[in-house]
């Protein structure tokens, strides 16, 4: 068979093994709870067997996923928080043409004007 298209065998002994173990390893901690009055009387163990084979390959390039109810949409407003000075900021949202981003402040400018808790709500709303 083709290295790429043999399925992975599942070694039966070793999954056996592995959740006798899981096991016993739950039911020593509960052994070292149960002085404890008020520890839960339900224990749950989940264990996830899985038969998928990983690359060795990573990918470092991110990936997109359209979303079927994006959270932001076309009319959507941006406020810019940008370290001082915002000046060379606003000069590249301007050379990029980024309509969406409305605000550039810069982080002094922030903590000075929306000190007072109402107008960060205000920002916040904007």
């Amino acid at each position: 068979m083709d290295s790429k298209t043999e399925q992975p065998a599942l070694d039966k002994d070793l999954i056996e093994k592995a959740a006798t173990a899981l096991l016993k390893y739950v039911s020593k901690q509960q052994e070292e709870k149960s002085n404890d009055i008020l520890a839960d009387t339900v224990h749950f163990v989940w264990l996830i067997v899985s038969t998928h084979r990983f690359l060795d390959i990573t990918k470092d390039k991110p990936v997109s996923i359209p979303l079927k109810h994006p959270l932001y949409d076309a009319s959507t407003e941006i406020c810019l928080i940008t370290k001082d000075p915002q000046k060379t900021f606003k000069e590249l949202v301007v050379s990029k043409n980024l309509k969406r981003i409305r605000k550039v402040i810069e982080i002094s400018k922030l903590r000075k004007k929306y000190q007072p808790y109402e107008a960060k709500r205000q920002l916040c709303n904007s």
